[in-house]
């Protein structure tokens, strides 16, 4: 290589190259021959460099959605274990107990959605309610 290019335009030259991956284009867009191009890709070995950071990237990615769907599912479990104790422990001049169901079935649901099991949405409740409670059902459009 016989002019050296600094630090600065090899950096230019390389996002160019990760932008188009095309030794040609690279050459017209950074003025500089496509042998030069050539002999810093093969020199620094872009295309694994290239990899390499993909690979980072992608596993970062995954390691968080695992860790967001993780959060997730925890906060619709508790959703619905609290919606199935206020239920049981329900005061009906403090919380309607259709509510509490209501409750109860978004945490279901939404954790089945999570765990990938979204296809199985209706879920049956068996309680005992306290004395002298009623479960209001809700009508058709409501």
């Amino acid at each position: 290589m016989g002019n050296r290019l600094t630090d600065k335009k090899v950096e230019e030259i390389y996002s160019t190259w990760l932008e188009t991956k095309s030794v040609a284009k690279v050459a017209t867009i950074c003025n500089v021959s496509v042998n030069t191009v050539r002999a810093y890709r093969l020199k620094y070995d872009w295309p694994a460099k290239a990899e390499k950071v993909t690979k980072a990237v992608v596993k970062r990615v995954g390691d968080e959605t695992v860790r967001r769907r993780a959060r997730q599912q925890k906060q619709y479990a508790d959703m619905a274990f609290k919606g199935s104790k206020a239920l049981r422990m329900a005061n009906p001049k403090k919380i309607k107990p259709r509510d509490a169901i209501a409750a109860i079935d978004i945490g279901i649901k939404g954790e089945r959605e999570i765990l990938g099991d979204s296809e199985s949405t209706e879920v049956t409740i068996k309680l005992r309610l306290p004395k002298g409670m009623r479960i209001e059902t809700l009508g058709q459009g409501e």
